[in-house]
């Protein structure tokens, strides 16, 4: 390993964090500052007709608009505190870690720049940016973000691993 400012090592998992969350976050909220600039106060742009359009939505709600309907003086702290812990709850996970789990440090970094790039628009604005527009004929998908993305890739990279996990345990089981 590198060796770090203070002479301590630079463990490649923080260097995946860093990398990984910072770039989530970096185009998270430059995607977001385009659909302020280019879609705030305008009409849809369609990108695939009756499927995908760009839309300006500002969600004060949890994920895909829940609870956004409830009064302002709970949501407000509620959503606060809520991300702030989920944050420290995926810092702590991803400290225990091992150098190896290299699936699970990418997944809980995704899902960390996620977590920062929407709860840097809750501080700084009172509200998520979301743009992104999914629908067919009846069937709609709440607008989302490139952090919502992040965070549901994450996910499945984290659902990923769980399943190879158990594949590799049930191997290693086999041969004893």
């Amino acid at each position: 390993m590198r060796e770090g400012p203070g002479g301590g090592k630079v463990k490649k998992k923080l260097i995946i964090l860093g990398l990984v969350a910072g770039l989530v976050l970096y185009l998270d909220q430059m995607a977001k500052a385009l659909a302020v600039i280019h879609l705030k106060d305008r009409p849809p742009i369609v990108v695939m007709e009756g499927n995908f359009d760009l839309v300006y939505v500002e969600n004060t709600g949890a994920a895909f608009g829940l609870f956004s309907g409830a009064r302002k003086e709970l949501r407000f702290p509620f959503f606060h505190i809520v991300s702030a812990l989920a944050i420290i709850a995926i810092i702590y996970l991803f400290m225990t870690l091992k150098e190896n789990q290299l699936l699970l440090t990418v997944s809980l970094s995704t899902i960390l720049g996620g977590a920062l790039g929407n709860f840097t628009d809750r501080v700084r604005l009172g509200y998520v940016v979301d743009f992104l527009d999914f629908f067919w004929k009846d069937l709609h998908w709440p607008a989302f973000n490139v952090a919502d993305t992040a965070i549901t890739i994450g996910v499945g990279l984290l659902i990923l691993d769980m399943i190879i996990s158990r594949e590799e345990d049930s191997s290693q089981g086999e041969g004893e």
